[in-house]
């Protein structure tokens, strides 16, 4: 057995932390030193080194100082596997995140990138797959502000799941729409497969698109009715109505682009 006693300079220097850190330790009594001298001093040994080994490894996967402290006088295999198990899925959850914050990064620059080809002028018909929404309770029977309380957690699921790379969207009821209100029936953003509680179906759309404020978008709804009946097209049941460039991308309204999406009805 090593008896050889170092300072706590020395010990901190042999195990790479600083000495406040073994201050620390000693202070919440997680790593306390194997001996203090009359003199008030702190003694460590090199015997000390597979506990301290012990503490950075939990650390290491990220485990709190208080946790650490509570098993470490009760660990065993068994403990120890339930630990990594918790550990494993706080890390995936994490990794989750991080991708989830990747992609709508990407998906933000590309958004904006694209917007600068869109023909606003034209009525566009074109295939859409089907996209997985989380959509709020229908707004048609509640008060403002139940409705404020269901966009607030739509916005809050999106940035707490890092799912922002589209704008917040909205749906407009078929008799909204041709009778020339743009009343939200409900809200939406879109997320992954396992968070969605509703599917935009796959099918033809009519897409128009509005290059300013917001609350001028029913001359979109004006041009996409027109250009139906026109063309004898039968519309489907909901719009989809959401922000291409909204106000997390710019300060001026009258740069806000909107995308308006009606599916036509099947025969």
């Amino acid at each position: 057995m090593n008896t050889k006693q170092y300072r706590t300079g020395e010990f901190a220097r042999l195990t790479g932390v600083k000495k406040q850190t073994l201050l620390w330790y000693d202070k919440i009594g997680l790593f306390s030193p194997a001996e203090i001298g009359p003199n008030g001093y702190r003694y460590y040994t090199l015997n000390q080194f597979d506990l301290f080994s012990v503490i950075r490894s939990f650390q290491s996967i990220g485990m709190s100082l208080e946790e650490i402290k509570n098993i470490l006088q009760n660990r065993n295999p068994q403990s120890s596997q339930k630990i990594f198990s918790q550990q494993l899925k706080k890390v995936q959850k994490e990794i989750t995140l991080g991708e989830n914050l990747a992609s709508s990064l990407q998906q933000r620059i590309q958004i904006i990138q694209s917007a600068k080809t869109i023909d606003t002028q034209t009525i566009h018909i074109e295939s859409q797959p089907a996209q997985f929404l989380f959509r709020s309770k229908s707004f048609q029977d509640i008060s403002p502000e139940e409705q404020a309380v269901e966009i607030s957690k739509i916005t809050n699921f999106r940035y707490q799941t890092n799912q922002f790379g589209s704008a917040l969207g909205a749906m407009v009821g078929k008799d909204n729409f041709l009778s020339g209100k743009t009343v939200y029936n409900y809200y939406y953003c879109e997320v992954r497969a396992e968070d969605s509680n509703y599917i935009k179906p796959q099918g033809t759309y009519l897409t128009g698109f509005y290059h300013g404020d917001y609350r001028d978008t029913y001359k979109i709804y004006m041009e996409i009715r027109r250009y139906a009946h026109q063309h004898h097209f039968e519309l489907g049941p909901y719009s989809y109505e959401q922000s291409l460039i909204d106000e997390t991308l710019s300060a001026t309204p009258q740069e806000y682009l909107t995308r308006v999406s009606i599916p036509l009805q099947e025969d």
